[in-house]
């Protein structure tokens, strides 16, 4: 790190953060974590950007909390290709966070996320598909990500595919599909699951 390789320098932040909760120095290993992250940062680590981010967003490592840092650093980590740093930043426009609502800007940053497959992204912009925020409704569209993501065993995407399902979102009301699916997300942890199974007997 020492040496100026902004990957380095990430993950040696990363390494400091990882001690967080351990038993050791909370934070001093904060506080070092943040040092290397701005490090990373300031040299253009997307990585960097992004926990520097969250670092500022909830004031850690000796940071007082500062939102319009946050949304400096998330946007330039989006800027810089982190899909993840999309996906909150598109979650942030949703809500306003940034001064205004802007769905046609987050639906925008979501599309990048799923082209650069971020898997999280797939659930997140078929929402959009399937509401028709920032943009025109395309359920088909949406059942495809959302499918895609089930694959994954993603279980957001199986709780809002079976809820899809339950409601008709893709034509007529499919209970069989979507009892499937809540059987699946009842086995993958989901407490809420159990509740729909009883609604559709």
């Amino acid at each position: 790190a020492d040496l100026g390789s902004p990957n380095a320098m990430f993950n040696l932040g990363a390494s400091h953060y990882g001690t967080v909760g351990k038993g050791g120095d909370d934070e001093a290993a904060l506080r070092e974590a943040r040092i290397w992250f701005e490090k990373g940062a300031e040299l253009g680590e997307p990585d960097s950007m992004l926990h520097l981010a969250l670092f500022h967003r909830d004031g850690m490592g000796g940071l007082t909390a500062d939102r319009g840092r946050h949304h400096d650093w998330l946007k330039r980590s989006a800027e810089f290709g982190n899909t993840d740093a999309m996906r909150m930043m598109a979650a942030g426009l949703h809500k306003g966070e940034y001064g205004r609502v802007d769905d046609a800007g987050a639906r925008a940053l979501l599309e990048r996320a799923v082209d650069g497959g971020n898997v999280d992204a797939l659930g997140n912009l078929a929402l959009f598909l399937l509401e028709g925020w920032g943009g025109p409704k395309d359920p088909t569209r949406a059942r495809t990500l959302l499918e895609k993501a089930v694959s994954g065993q993603n279980l957001d995407a199986i709780t809002m595919l079976a809820k899809a399902h339950e409601r008709g979102n893709f034509g007529k009301p499919d209970k069989t599909e979507a009892k499937r699916l809540y059987r699946l997300a009842a086995d993958l942890g989901d407490t809420d699951a159990a509740a729909a199974l009883g609604r559709l007997k």
